[in-house]
């Protein structure tokens, strides 16, 4: 039986995503607004919530986004793709295992 990623266990890894969302987002700042795309007056602000980070671009959609989130959205992966791709660049692999035993390949 594999082990589950829990998301809490990457927020704890992470910072409560701030890591990751600074490694997309590097003038990510909770004190003033931000860009994160060409646009001519910042519009993107950083919160945090219960201990998770989450990014609104005021300017778009205007819907905060935590950093599984901005990973899916910026490598155009599912989210059980994140949370692997989390697990290998950000947490270096100290996180093992599937998130959902159904998607796990060696099960099929």
């Amino acid at each position: 039986m594999s082990k589950y990623i829990k998301i809490e266990d990457i927020w704890q890894e992470t910072d409560g995503g701030l890591d990751i969302i600074k490694a997309y987002y590097p003038n990510a700042d909770e004190r003033k607004p931000f860009k994160i795309r060409d646009e001519r007056t910042a519009s993107s602000s950083i919160k945090q919530y219960n201990g998770v980070w989450f990014v609104t671009d005021f300017g778009s959609e205007a819907k905060g986004k935590n950093a599984i989130d901005i990973v899916q959205e910026e490598e155009a992966i599912n989210f059980h793709e994140a949370l692997l791709y989390i697990n290998d660049r950000f947490c270096n692999g100290k996180i093992s295992g599937f998130h959902n035993p159904v998607q796990d390949p060696t099960s099929i």
